[in-house]
């Protein structure tokens, strides 16, 4: 079977119906080549860069928004491009006085970003994640040995460095045992 290419009409019409359906998306939706330069925002996009769709496309992302490359979402921004990898971040922004979530998704000609506004129950479930994280660390650090077990499964659920050495198991190792496996 011989493939036909599409017409001029065809391709208008698909850009036609792609523009139409990221516009029903509420989230920013923002396409940057690999120098940073904006190639396609949906309506929403430009609304959250204060902005219009003729005056973001061409022109490049720290000159829009004035943002130094050492900032979280920029570093988060390139690092999706050098790495080729999804990277998702939440990032307060002052100007807006409000939390988003950056959803950034890598090609060989730049990235795609989805930015969401987050809730107020987002915003307490990435503050509740964050905190959990620096527990976790403390209590791994801590010259005690510290162990954590489900108050119902009775199954392990965090051991620290020491009480691991203090046993002579494996964190991983642990954390597959129960109460009952290290005490009768």
């Amino acid at each position: 079977m011989v493939k036909k290419n599409p017409s001029y009409e065809d391709l208008e019409k698909r850009v036609y119906v792609l523009e139409h359906s990221l516009n029903r998306i509420s989230d920013a939706c923002v396409a940057f080549d690999t120098s940073m330069n904006f190639v396609g925002v949906n309506e929403a996009g430009a609304n959250f860069f204060v902005s219009t769709l003729e005056r973001l496309v061409g022109r490049n992302y720290f000159e829009v928004i004035e943002e130094s490359r050492d900032s979280p979402v920029s570093k988060a921004f390139l690092n999706a491009i050098q790495q080729q990898k999804v990277e998702i971040i939440d990032a307060f922004s002052n100007k807006k006085n409000s939390w988003y979530s950056y959803r950034i998704y890598p090609s060989n000609y730049g990235i795609s970003v989805f930015i969401h506004e987050l809730t107020a129950a987002d915003k307490a479930e990435a503050i509740l994640r964050k905190s959990e994280v620096r527990v976790r660390t403390m209590l791994d650090e801590l010259p005690d040995g510290v162990i954590v077990a489900d108050e119902q499964s009775k199954k392990f659920v965090f051991a620290n460095r020491t009480i691991c050495s203090m046993l002579g198991y494996s964190k991983e190792e642990l954390e597959t045992m129960g109460v009952e496996d290290i005490h009768p």
